[in-house]
């Protein structure tokens, strides 16, 4: 009884941080994983943290803004855990999409129609034209 009430606790609480803080559980999805190591100075004590990175904000923001503050959070964690080369393809990510921006905005709108319109096999074209971008 006591590990359901505690479950059912955690549950409660990951729903108020969602709310608090506009969470989508859609966009953990595809998010990516980061590991951070911390040794204390002598060596005594080692952690390791393992988290889903996903991009931030709410329903509100475009998927593009979104993505681009994603990958400005995750360009500052490779930048602090000294991972140069991540951080390369991070900044170049950045670029593509910035550059991409508004190509995005209507290949994301045409997404959409094509789904309103039932014609699946023109969103799957869409949709790779569209991976292409954001990689």
């Amino acid at each position: 009884m006591y590990k359901r009430n505690l479950f059912s606790q955690m549950d409660e609480l990951s729903e108020l941080f969602d709310a608090l803080f506009g969470a989508d559980p859609n966009k953990f999805k595809d998010g990516e994983w980061v590991t951070k190591k911390f040794t204390n100075e002598d060596g005594s004590y080692k952690s390791t943290i393992m988290y889903r990175y996903g991009a931030g904000g709410g329903a509100n923001v475009n998927p593009t803004e979104r993505d681009l503050k994603g990958l400005k959070k995750a360009l500052e964690v490779a930048v602090e855990n000294e991972d140069f080369e991540k951080a390369i393809e991070i900044r170049n990510r950045m670029k593509s999409l910035e550059e991409n921006q508004d190509k995005i905005k209507k290949l994301t709108s045409d997404m959409k129609q094509a789904v309103d319109n039932m014609d699946f096999e023109r969103a799957i074209e869409i949709r790779e034209e569209l991976n292409k971008l954001k990689s």
